[in-house]
């Protein structure tokens, strides 16, 4: 796998797998960040995360490099629209969080252990950006993500991105 970074510090990765028995399918994956779990369970977090496979069999090579090609093609226009919606985050003001954060439990973004977790992360964030933003609160959330199994970020993120999105156009 290799990681891609933007000009605003959005990093992008894109991991590709295959098998010299042929035990598992060939593949390629693009997202904010590339996991591969125990059980090689392959997979891109983030909105904008693109996964194809194909069956490794004698005749898969020909077939491979357009795989490629057709997933990387797609990932300029995906990604673009990524930036977009962080730069929205970062120009959006967000005084208090704490109804974003109760509805959050509703929406299946975190539970009731990481409220605190969020709204502390919120008010004192540890890493170095802009405050008050619906940026700081995406970090916030996604900071709290480190305590969940891997298995269970693409979801969680896909629910903050519809929570947060649905909550700007109320501050707009």
């Amino acid at each position: 796998s290799f990681s891609l970074e933007s000009s605003n510090g959005l990093t992008r990765e894109v991991g590709f797998r295959t098998s010299y028995d042929k035990s598992s399918p060939s593949g390629i994956v693009a997202g904010m960040r590339v996991m591969v779990c125990s059980n090689l369970d392959f997979y891109g977090i983030g909105d904008d995360s693109v996964k194809t496979f194909r069956r490794h069999t004698k005749n898969s090579i020909p077939d491979i490099q357009p795989m490629i090609h057709n997933v990387v093609e797609s990932l300029g226009e995906d990604w673009k629209s990524t930036e977009d919606w962080y730069e929205i985050l970062e120009n959006t003001p967000l005084d208090n969080p704490d109804t974003i954060i109760l509805n959050s439990l509703d929406e299946g973004v975190i539970g009731v252990r990481q409220l605190e977790l969020v709204r502390n992360e919120f008010d004192a964030p540890s890493y170095e950006h802009s405050k008050n933003n619906f940026f700081t609160l995406h970090n916030a959330f996604t900071e709290a993500f480190k305590s969940y199994t891997a298995v269970s970020l693409p979801e969680r993120s896909k629910a903050l991105k519809r929570l947060l999105t649905a909550n700007i156009e109320t501050y707009n």
